[in-house]
């Protein structure tokens, strides 16, 4: 019997499977990337019940150069 995965490991597969589903987005204009912030819902359990996901990106408003 395989042993049930560490809250770790779950943490890390949900971000991981999380990161994977908006790649896409992430790579347009990666020069402008600046943060990334991935909240994840969690039940009592430790079990992963949602993610969001927030990208910010730089505006260069006002900027020279």
């Amino acid at each position: 019997m395989a042993a049930e995965p560490s809250l770790v490991e779950r943490l890390q597969a949900a971000a991981t499977a999380t990161v994977a589903d908006v790649g896409p987005t992430l790579e347009h204009d990666l020069a402008r990337l600046q943060f990334l912030t991935i909240e994840l819902e969690l039940a009592n359990g430790g079990e992963v019940v949602d993610a969001i996901v927030w990208s910010q990106r730089r505006a260069g408003v006002g900027r020279r150069g």
